[in-house]
């Protein structure tokens, strides 16, 4: 969940001079106070980040160096909005209000510490501009979800980056601060009824709800173009997001569709399992029937030989080996659809475990086709 916007109202107040001038007790044209990092004492020495995280196919570590003075300031500054008089609408104060969050001007220095790193860690991996979009947001994705209890703000970047925590809104803030300012074209998505943020990027096509920007969830790893189906509330989004666009990019994502079509294959593996899982159940009752009645038939057999009756024992003979026959024919079945169970299962599985790997996903799930002979929708 996101932290709620603690708001403050105040009555502009004016007195009417003689000269017939209105003076206010604040400048013309200020309307709100926004949320600042400001000066709240003097902090010595340095905070040390260390922070790994996957990413495709291998480990990643960001290092950095936190003036401790900027996180103490951060940390120790109010984070409420004052309004003053009324307003017709919250859209434009609460947008004003995460900007102030992603773009104060004393993180400028953090930013471009991790843009140094990420934009080395592109050039030695030769990232495209959809995987450098996936970079950035495996680093966030992967830092741990704490929502505290009670009414909380947002916070600035650099205590989510120290921290290495935070919930929906902090995340989503620190994401779109370095999408941002990598000249992507990036917005917040604000989910009121569901009490929920997450970020958007633009894409080729319709995108998320119509928005034209593909959805980021950034509370936990998950592919770039692919919506959340539960919050870490329980909920479900349906509720359509107020956009908050940040800064002016240009720059869009444009893998929103393979990363849907991994969605697509990890759902259908599922829908898959979940069938076989009830056939199974059917053919694993059918085994213990016959095993039942085998057991019974063996108990006759017994008792025929004692009585010396070749034609019953023989009779017996014959449904004992037509009972075997079925019962060596179920388990043979079962043995071939618990293999395709453990396919779809692994597949879905490994899908799972590796949201921050589009193109390793992508082949993935190709070999695995072409391996299993399975089929999956679509």
């Amino acid at each position: 969940m996101h932290r709620s916007m603690i708001i403050t109202g105040v009555l502009i107040a004016a007195l009417i001079l003689s000269a017939g001038c209105i003076t206010s007790l604040l400048p013309l044209g200020e309307r709100a106070d926004y949320p600042s990092i400001d000066d709240v004492g003097t902090s010595e020495g340095t905070v040390p980040v260390h922070h790994t995280f996957p990413f495709q196919d291998r480990e990643l570590t960001l290092d950095l160096i936190v003036e401790n003075d900027l996180y103490a300031d951060a940390a120790g500054s109010p984070k409420s909005v004052v309004l003053y008089g009324e307003w017709d609408s919250d859209e434009e104060w609460l947008s004003e209000s995460y900007r102030a969050f992603i773009g104060d001007p004393r993180l400028e220095g953090i930013y471009d510490s991790l843009q140094s790193t990420f934009q080395n860690i592109r050039a030695s991996m030769g990232l495209d501009d959809d995987e450098y979009v996936e970079l950035m947001a495996a680093y966030v994705q992967s830092m741990t979800y704490e929502s505290p209890e009670g009414e909380q703000t947002p916070r600035f970047p650099v205590e989510t980056i120290v921290e290495g925590k935070g919930d929906c809104d902090d995340t989503s803030i620190l994401l779109a601060g370095l999408l941002e300012r990598e000249g992507y074209d990036a917005v917040l998505f604000y989910f009121e009824e569901e009490n929920h943020m997450a970020v958007g990027v633009r894409g080729p096509g319709p995108g998320f709800m119509g928005t034209g920007y593909e959805y980021i969830e950034t509370t936990d790893f998950s592919l770039p173009g692919v919506a959340t189906n539960n919050l870490q509330n329980g909920m479900a989004l349906a509720s359509e997001p107020f956009l908050i666009p940040i800064g002016e990019g240009i720059r869009v994502y444009t893998a929103g569709e393979e990363s849907r079509s991994i969605d697509a294959a990890a759902q259908s593996s599922r829908a898959y399992a979940a069938g076989i899982e009830s056939d199974l159940e059917e053919i694993e009752n059918e085994i213990n029937d016959r095993y039942d009645d085998l057991a019974l038939i063996k108990e006759r057999l017994a008792d025929a030989g004692k009585g010396g009756n070749p034609a019953l024992y023989n009779r017996l003979v014959a449904e004992h080996n037509r009972l075997a026959e079925d019962y060596n024919r179920l388990l043979a079945d079962y043995d071939l659809l618990y293999a395709d169970y453990e396919a779809y299962a692994s597949l879905n599985n490994y899908i799972a475990a590796h949201q921050y790997d589009r193109p390793g996903l992508m082949v993935y799930i190709s070999e695995w086709r072409e391996t299993s002979g399975l089929p999956l929708v679509p």
